[in-house]
């Protein structure tokens, strides 16, 4: 069964500030809309996904990594809940099914660029950790 999370639930997995979190679910600066339940109605909580979670800690990770808004935006814009990595060169973002160490090597090698590489495989198993001890506690 899939994950359904609140608000709440996402700011304690993702460890994002509260004001972030709902800044980021109504599009400030970033739009990541609740997949389950989105709800305008005063009362009615936003029900999100463990995909929508994961969406929080992309870009939570490119923003302590530096990366402007415009690069983070592309990232959620094309987000591959599925991929193994996330590959940054120029400004361009690229989901992949490639393990990070195979990338890295043929980048470095192939095309001598500079490139961001996100383990979201990493990322992934760990919020999944998360949202396992937190079914636990309940």
């Amino acid at each position: 069964m899939a994950e359904v999370l609140q608000l709440s639930d996402i700011v304690k997995l993702t460890r994002l500030p509260a004001h972030t979190v709902r800044q980021w679910s109504i599009g400030r600066p970033y739009r990541i809309g609740a997949t389950v339940r989105e709800s305008s109605q005063r009362g009615v909580p936003k029900l999100f996904s463990s995909d929508d979670a994961l969406k929080f800690t992309v870009a939570a990770q490119l923003t302590r990594d530096g990366f402007i808004s415009g690069v983070i935006k592309e990232a959620l814009h094309k987000f591959n809940a599925h991929a193994e990595t996330v590959a940054i060169t120029s400004g361009r973002v690229r989901w992949l099914n490639v393990v990070p160490f195979d990338l890295v090597g043929r980048a470095e090698l192939e095309e001598k660029i500079s490139v961001y590489i996100l383990d979201l495989a990493r990322l992934r198993d760990e919020l999944k950790q998360r949202i396992a001890k937190r079914t636990e506690h309940q």
